[in-house]
């Protein structure tokens, strides 16, 4: 975000040029996932998975709890462990998997 750097450098150069990249990484990364979601069908319920943990532990350091480095490591195999199953799970099963009508 432009605050973030402005709390680096006052640049204004280095501003937007980290925002205009940031702005075309996403981008790539939206496309790679938009054609993702038509092979991998358990990508989706991954990433709800993810975002609810993300979203539980920022609740949690809001409200006063102290998240340790040790639940931080953690935290990135809860993160990894879905993608990774999602990745490898359509590859390794028989038939592929009904649509959810949640998703």
């Amino acid at each position: 975000s432009v605050p973030a750097v402005f709390g680096v450098t006052t640049d204004p150069f280095i501003v937007f040029s980290s925002n205009i990249f940031a702005i075309l990484g996403l981008r790539s990364v939206y496309a790679v996932l938009a054609e993702a979601i038509e092979n991998l069908p358990y990508l989706q319920p991954a990433v709800a998975i993810i975002l609810g943990f993300v979203g539980a532990k920022i609740g949690a350091e809001y409200f006063g709890f102290e998240i340790e480095n040790l639940v931080s490591v953690r935290s990135s195999a809860v993160k990894n462990a879905p993608k990774a199953i999602s990745c490898c799970a359509p590859v390794l099963s028989a038939s592929p998997p009904t649509p959810s009508p949640f998703f």
